[in-house]
């Protein structure tokens, strides 16, 4: 029935309960859905597109949402999982752009890649203790997410697992013996790694306590901020740190910095100048990509790993 517009209600009888992938995507007619007792599978793209979805009903015998079920359903605001949900698939609400609330089933242990991925009026998820990582780009471009709570047995999350550009504050369960949450932005529990900052913050400086060793993939990815000081502590930048940041003028790299990862400042497009110290020994590549305002940039003798493009068509003075 994919893309028969002209469905407007669905009724199964009880012995409906195996359906192929995608069988009702882009059916833009029809608004709610209450599936029979016995299904156990939302296959994969099964109502992907249907636009006019409103309200899903899903019983207490659904084991898995397969990838992109419900993905790009607009009009979709709410919607009960039930506690016999261990799996969600990849995609499973990506571009749901109404949905505003979501509580995770208690035996679900991942977060899937792009699971939530532009749902932009996403206000509250709440996540069980039992879930382990939060994958890639799982709450990317959920701009209406301020405040997001990790229990205490999250112990991995992935390169942009948690860049939503409203988000101010992240909080994590006491108990958890990976993470900690200083001033609302995410640490490893020995504080030496600054995994997350909350992007949506308002500040527009910010200083990297002296006890950070390491700045994490992405973790500044698309804040507001237009000045970052650099403790002497400082040794590593990772990959994509803060690429995007639209409106970063001014860092300050300290003595001590030894790595700056591949695309660490891709696309800071306000980024005017970057004196790098002479303790550095390692560039990544495009660690500087699409940064036009750079003009001059000299590299030490010190670096002996310099990666490919990484000033682009910026002069380079070494």
């Amino acid at each position: 029935f994919s893309d028969c517009e002209g469905i407007k209600s669905l009724t199964f009888s009880s012995e409906a309960i195996n359906f192929g992938s995608g069988c009702f995507s882009g059916c833009k007619g029809i608004k709610s859905v209450e599936l029979p007792e016995g299904i156990t599978v939302i296959e994969a793209g099964m109502f992907s597109m249907c636009q006019g979805l409103t309200t899903v009903n899903l019983p207490n015998s659904v084991t898995r949402i397969k990838s992109s079920a419900f993905y790009g359903c607009t009009a979709l605001k709410n919607i009960d999982l039930p506690d016999s949900i261990t799996d969600i698939e990849p995609y499973s609400f990506e571009n749901c752009t109404s949905l505003t609330s979501i509580t995770l089933p208690p035996n679900v242990t991942n977060i899937r890649f792009s699971t939530f991925r532009n749902c932009e009026s996403l206000k509250s998820i709440i996540i069980p203790e039992g879930v382990k990582i939060i994958e890639n780009n799982a709450f990317f471009g959920c701009s209406s997410l301020t405040s997001i709570t990790l229990p205490s047995s999250i112990n991995e999350l992935e390169f942009g697992a948690l860049t939503c550009s409203g988000l101010t504050n992240i909080e994590v369960d006491s108990e958890n013996p990976t993470f900690c949450s200083i001033n609302g932005n995410l640490y490893t529990k020995d504080r030496r790694k600054l995994v997350q900052y909350a992007v949506g913050k308002p500040d527009t400086s910010f200083t990297i306590p002296d006890y950070v060793e390491t700045i994490g993939a992405g973790a500044f990815e698309r804040s507001k901020l237009t000045n970052v000081y650099i403790q002497k502590n400082l040794t590593h930048i990772g990959y994509a740190a803060f690429a995007y940041c639209a409106d970063l003028t001014t860092v300050n790299l300290s003595e001590g910095v030894t790595h700056i990862g591949g695309s660490a400042f891709y696309y800071c497009s306000k980024l005017n100048k970057i004196d790098i110290p002479g303790s550095v020994i390692s560039i990544g590549d495009h660690a500087f990509g699409d940064c036009p305002l750079l003009k001059n940039t000299v590299i030490p003798n010190t670096v002996t790993e310099l990666g490919n493009g990484i000033f682009d068509s910026i002069v380079v003075i070494r």
